[in-house]
Order: structure tokens, then C-alpha cells, then sequence
């Protein structure tokens, strides 16, 4: 057995972090790279040609869960 480099959670096999904290490390990673490239307008963030307002694309992505879906 080992142990999560994140958590201390202990874990089976050669992983080095458990899959709670590889999901959250994607969850912030994503919402990272949304609030670096997305565009300011009127006071608020916006994402792509659409113009999605970054907390919509952050709340889709929760509703989806597509932190868990990229974490396998």
C-alpha cells in the first residue's frame, strides 16, 4: 500500500495521488486556464465566440462531472 502525495490517503497500486485529489487537481486546472483566456466584458468573464459567462461553463462542467468523467 501506498500513500497519496496529497492527502496521505491510503491507496493500492503505484499511483501517486489518490482519484479524489487527481479529480479536484482537474476541476482546478480547468477553472484556471477558463479565468486566464477568458475575455473581459462589462465587469464579467466570458468564454469562447459564444460568449458563455465563465461561472455557466463552470457550473455545466460541475452538472456533468467532468472532472470525475477526465480522472479515469
Amino acid at each position: 500500500m501506498t500513500n497519496c502525495k496529497s492527502c496521505s490517503q491510503c491507496m493500492s497500486g503505484g499511483d501517486i495521488h489518490c482519484h479524489q485529489c487527481y479529480t479536484e487537481a482537474i476541476r482546478i486546472g480547468f477553472e484556471y486556464a477558463l479565468e486566464t483566456y477568458g475575455i473581459w466584458k462589462n465587469g464579467e468573464r466570458f468564454i469562447g465566440c459564444l460568449e458563455t459567462n465563465i461561472k455557466e461553463v463552470l457550473e455545466r462542467f460541475d452538472q456533468e462531472d467532468m472532472a470525475q468523467f477526465l480522472s479515469k
